[in-house]
């Protein structure tokens, strides 16, 4: 899972890259997981990217470990120690380890009612990036399903 991610998030630098040599103006927004994994490799990238991180944790380990997902995993499966195993991997990932993206042009939107991502994780993002998140008063599917114009006018908003 972890080499994944980092293969996921490796890919949004390469393609961030090629099209900041290409000249190409880009941005990245992402829900969720996206948004965490291309937070991370936006924060990570030596050049300024504006960046939307909607419903993001700032690690996996919110939504697996600490989370509902963490439920659904068969621990004794991965044997002992599993879970601090896998926070310890997932925290290499942790958004708040990092610097904030070097854009200033960069904005969360979080979900106050969220029982996938703990609303609280979004918010230390908004905070450790110095940004005031938009709130939306509903949780994580209702978000993607109902609140996309805010979501949009956010992302809208950010690039001007």
């Amino acid at each position: 899972n972890s080499f994944k991610r980092a293969r996921a998030s490796s890919s949004v630098r390469a393609l961030v890259q090629t099209h900041h040599d290409a000249g190409v103006p880009t941005s990245v927004a992402g829900y969720s997981m996206a948004g965490q994994l291309g937070s991370h490799a936006v924060a990570t990238l030596p050049f300024e990217v504006p960046v939307v991180a909607m419903a993001a944790p700032t690690s996996a380990d919110v939504v697996f470990i600490e989370g509902p997902l963490a439920g659904q995993l068969r621990w004794e499966a991965l044997g002992d120690g599993a879970k601090e195993k896998l926070r310890e991997v997932f925290q290499h990932a942790d958004l708040l380890k990092l610097e904030p993206p070097k854009s200033t042009k960069r904005a969360v939107a979080l979900n106050a009612g969220d029982g996938i991502v703990a609303p609280g994780s979004t918010g230390k993002l908004a905070k450790h990036w110095g940004v005031e998140p938009l709130t939306l008063r509903t949780g994580h599917t209702g978000a993607y399903v109902f609140e996309r114009r805010a979501l949009q006018r956010l992302i809208s908003d950010t690039l001007r």
